[in-house]
C-alpha cells in the first residue's frame, strides 16, 4: 500500500480523503495543514502535522506521495519543497475538478513530477491580427494590417516542450490579437487540456465574436472545461447583459 500523505483538510481535502480511504492500494498515514490552529489535532482520526514536518517525512522516506488538496494558485509554492524528496510521487487536484465535482475519481487526481519547478502563467497568440484597432494595444495588434496566424503545430510542439520544462503551468491564456479569429481556436483548446490537465485555461477575448452560432466553441470549452477571460472595452458594453445571457444559456464558464 502506498503510504499517502493529504496536504489540505478543507472542502477539497474532504473529497480526497472520501475517495482514497476506500482504496485498497491506499494507506492515507497523515494530514497536513498551514493552519496553525488545525496542527496537533486529528482529522479522520489522522494527525494533523505543519508542512516542515511533512518534509522531513519525505526526506526519511516516511511517506510515498503527497496530495495537494488546495487552490491551484498555491501548487506552485507548496511542490517546490518536494523538488530534492526522490521517490515522492505528489498528485494536484485541478481547479475545474475541484468547482465541478461533487465527488472525486481516480481521474480527479493529476501525477506530477516533483522534480521540476511550476510556472505560474504564460500567454499565447493564436493569431496577432484583431477586429479591433484599439489605440495603444499592448499586443500591437493595432498594427497588424493582414491576418497572420500561429502554425499550429509549431505551437503544440512548444507547448509539450514546456511541460518536460515544468511539470504544469497554473494559468494559461489563448490570446491574440482576437483569438476567435482563429480557425484552429477548438484544436488548441483540445491539445491546450490534453498537455496540462492541471491549467486553468482561458480563451482572452474582446467578446465581440462572441454570439449563439458559437456552438461548437461552446460544446469544445464545455467539455475540457475552459472558460472566457473577457476584456470588456466601451463597445462591449452596452450588450454585457446580452452576453450573460449568452454565456449562461449555453452553460460557458
Amino acid at each position: 500500500m502506498k503510504r499517502i500523505a493529504i496536504w489540505g483538510t478543507s472542502v477539497v481535502g474532504e473529497k480526497a480523503y472520501r475517495y482514497l480511504s476506500k482504496r485498497s492500494d491506499v494507506n492515507i498515514v497523515i494530514a497536513v495543514d498551514k493552519n496553525e490552529e488545525k496542527i496537533g489535532n486529528t482529522w479522520h482520526e489522522i494527525h494533523i502535522i505543519s508542512p516542515q514536518v511533512l518534509y522531513e517525512m519525505a526526506k526519511n522516506k516516511e511517506i510515498d506521495g503527497v496530495v495537494f488538496a488546495f487552490l491551484n494558485a498555491y501548487q506552485k509554492e507548496a511542490t517546490a519543497l518536494f523538488k530534492d524528496c526522490d521517490g515522492i510521487e505528489g498528485y494536484v487536484i485541478p481547479s475545474h475538478v475541484q468547482y465541478f465535482f461533487e465527488e472525486f475519481d481516480e481521474n480527479s487526481f493529476v501525477k506530477i513530477d516533483l522534480s521540476k519547478p511550476r510556472i505560474k502563467q504564460f500567454d499565447v497568440n493564436l493569431v496577432d491580427h484583431c477586429n479591433m484597432k484599439c489605440k495603444g494595444c499592448l499586443r500591437f495588434s493595432n498594427l497588424v494590417e493582414e491576418p497572420v496566424y500561429a502554425d499550429f503545430n509549431r505551437m503544440i510542439r512548444d507547448w509539450e516542450r514546456m511541460k518536460e520544462l515544468f511539470w504544469g503551468v497554473q494559468r494559461l491564456k489563448l490570446m491574440g490579437g482576437e483569438p476567435m479569429l482563429s480557425p484552429e481556436l477548438c484544436k488548441y483548446i483540445v491539445e491546450a487540456r490534453r498537455i496540462f490537465p492541471d491549467a486553468d485555461i482561458m480563451v482572452t477575448t474582446n467578446a465581440l465574436l462572441i454570439n449563439d452560432n458559437c456552438k461548437e466553441l461552446f460544446q469544445t470549452m464545455k467539455e475540457n472545461y475552459v472558460f472566457f477571460d473577457i476584456s470588456l472595452y466601451q463597445p462591449m458594453e452596452k450588450k454585457e447583459e446580452q452576453l450573460k445571457e449568452i454565456l449562461e444559456k449555453n452553460g460557458v464558464w
